[in-house]
């Protein structure tokens, strides 16, 4: 999917979700639809399930690696990593290929549905569905065609299997690129950081990493929501760090502060 079709005009407050489905059997024999979703901003394409070769210790959620343009990517059977139960067979499914953070990845799904635009007012924050906010990865719910859709947070499923995606393990006493002098974290004190992800995941670790070096951080999960913030904190906030992929209202871009 070229960026011509999936970032949508910057100032719009939409985005393009693609929805998807995992079917689920129970124990009488019936099966059950179940209806998730993907900024389609992070999908560069979907396709039928693809020749895979074993990828030895990958872990009970990988199936195997495949070749997507070029570059040999994991197959994560996204059903098993979810606690559901799969009724078809692997080669009738399809593969949802996602490239964003410069990992590719293959999501293996039941079935797509179709491409929806959405505002961000149409998002439903999940707090209060969510049992607990260590491994919740549901980013949002939406209601479209009648359907209840959960938008899911892909950046925590893949560092959940990749460890080597994870920030958490990132130390900043020990990058030696960085300044981490008393009197340095002292100035940078003086300054404000605008965090603005739609995954909590990643506006989380993105925040601990800011404070361990000093700033002052200040977060938001959609771009609306964050311009609020900044006319409140205008004259503290230095920088705003978004997801290149989130609608961000032309004022914060003409502040020049997104980086």
């Amino acid at each position: 999917m070229s960026n011509h079709n999936i970032l949508l005009e910057s100032g719009t407050n939409e985005l393009e979700i693609a929805e998807f489905q995992l079917i689920t059997q129970f124990s009488d024999g019936t099966t059950k639809a179940n209806h998730y979703g993907i900024n389609v901003a992070k999908v560069r394409e979907v396709i039928q399930f693809p020749k895979i070769t074993d990828y030895p210790k990958g872990g009970e959620y990988v199936l195997g690696v495949f070749n997507s343009r070029g570059k040999v990517a994991p197959l994560i059977h996204l059903s098993k990593w979810l606690g559901m139960e799969s009724v078809i067979h692997p080669d009738k499914k399809f593969v949802i290929v996602t490239d964003f953070n410069g990992v590719t990845n293959g999501f293996l799904i039941d079935a797509i549905n179709r491409i929806h635009r959405v505002s961000w007012s149409d998002l439903h924050s999940p707090e209060n569905i969510s049992i607990s906010d260590d491994n919740d990865c549901i980013i949002a719910t939406v209601n479209l065609d009648d359907k209840l859709v959960f938008v899911l947070d892909f950046e925590q499923i893949i560092a959940d299997i990749n460890n080597r995606v994870d920030m958490s393990s990132y130390d900043l006493g020990l990058d030696s690129n960085i300044d981490m002098s008393v009197n340095k974290i002292k100035q940078r004190s003086q300054h404000s950081v605008l965090i603005v992800d739609d995954s909590k995941f990643i506006r989380d670790q993105l925040v601990t990493v800011a404070s361990q070096a000093g700033y002052d951080v200040i977060t938001a999960s959609d771009g609306y929501v964050a311009w609020e913030i900044y006319q409140q904190n205008s004259a503290t906030i230095t920088a705003v760090v978004s997801d290149v992929e989130m609608p961000i209202p032309n004022q914060l871009e003409d502040a020049g502060l997104r980086t």
